[in-house]
């Protein structure tokens, strides 16, 4: 599959490119970094099976995320960055969420 095919990719930038979903984003086993903002994703069931202990960057400004359930599938993330901004949820539950790396 791809995901096998690309074992050391690191980042992947996927910015404007009218994406619905992030399928397929598991099989990066190595990814460390996505950039996806500007899309229109609506849905990150598909991040629940990432299991990169190395991912730390995840952009997903200016997407479709209506409600901040999504949030769930970023909770096993071991997170120092989480861009969300321009999402039709509420901004301020942004603001108070606090990320911190895994000890």
């Amino acid at each position: 599959d791809l995901g096998s095919s690309f074992s050391s990719l690191r980042s992947l930038y996927v910015e404007n490119c009218g994406l619905t979903s992030l399928d397929g984003v598991s099989q990066f086993k190595g990814l460390q970094s996505l950039f996806a903002a500007h899309n229109k994703i609506s849905d990150l069931s598909d991040l629940s099976m990432l299991t990169s202990p190395t991912f730390s960057i995840l952009d997903l400004r200016d997407n479709a995320l209506d409600t901040e359930a999504q949030l769930f599938y970023c909770g096993n993330l071991p997170l120092l960055h989480l861009g969300m901004a321009s999402n039709p949820f509420s901004e301020a539950l942004i603001g108070s969420l606090s990320l911190s790396p895994s000890p």
